[in-house]
């Protein structure tokens, strides 16, 4: 979410053969947003083994804020428009804090683009029900793989009492990772979704590589030389 207007937590490891000079890429305890609580807490759970064997990368700092979904919506999407009978049964199958934020983007005064996921929930008796998660912190959710209509992304425009919904379209899913307009996406839409859903996103890899990869793979190169 740093890099891209996508909610996707993942976990980079990075490992380094103990013969390679590592000075100046670490440092000596974690200082970084990305040397994160729940990191540290497995860290100190380790094994002896495991933190003798530990490094903490030096990084430089990462964009600071969330970026902007709206950044990457296209303006004239080839996308369906759904009925308004299947947009308010969305809405039907919203719990009472995504109903919360469904009236709060109403009163914004403006048009306010959330995302909504399908899940199947627990209620009051236990029993799983299906319901539409709407989100509308400028973020989209993680993009899965597609098993399904469930695992498909959508789109909800707010403004006023005006409501309109879409599915997330096979470009935009590539700018959500990151993919300029000149990447080819498969033709079929569950392909293209999959391409989103099992990648990695391009920006965090790329700050990974200028950070780590390159200047590693440089000592590598210069110990082969010498």
């Amino acid at each position: 979410r740093r890099f891209l207007p996508q909610s996707r937590p993942r976990l980079f490891v990075i490992c380094v053969r103990n013969n390679i000079d590592l000075s100046g890429l670490t440092v000596p305890k974690p200082s970084h947003v990305f040397h994160g609580k729940r990191l540290q807490k497995f860290y100190s759970g380790a094994s002896r083994s495991v933190r003798s064997d530990w490094v903490w990368w030096k990084l430089a700092d990462a964009p600071a804020a969330d970026q902007a979904l709206d950044t990457v919506l296209e303006r004239r999407s080839s996308m369906p428009w759904f009925s308004d009978a299947d947009t308010e049964r969305l809405i039907s199958l919203m719990s009472a804090p995504s109903l919360e934020r469904l009236r709060t983007a109403r009163q914004a005064g403006r048009t306010v683009v959330g995302t909504i996921y399908k899940r199947g929930r627990p209620d009051a008796q236990g029993n799983v029900r299906q319901r539409a998660e709407l989100r509308t912190d400028g973020l989209a959710g993680c993009l899965r793989t597609p098993a399904g209509g469930a695992s498909r992304q959508i789109l909800m425009f707010i403004k006023g009492k005006q409501t309109k919904a879409r599915l997330v379209s096979s470009r935009e899913v590539a700018r959500l990772m990151g993919l300029p307009d000149s990447y080819s996406m498969p033709e079929t839409y569950n392909n293209a979704y999959r391409v989103a859903g099992d990648g990695v996103a391009v920006p965090v890899v790329g700050y990974l590589d200028e950070m780590l990869f390159a200047p590693i793979l440089q000592r590598r190169s210069l110990e082969a030389v010498a």
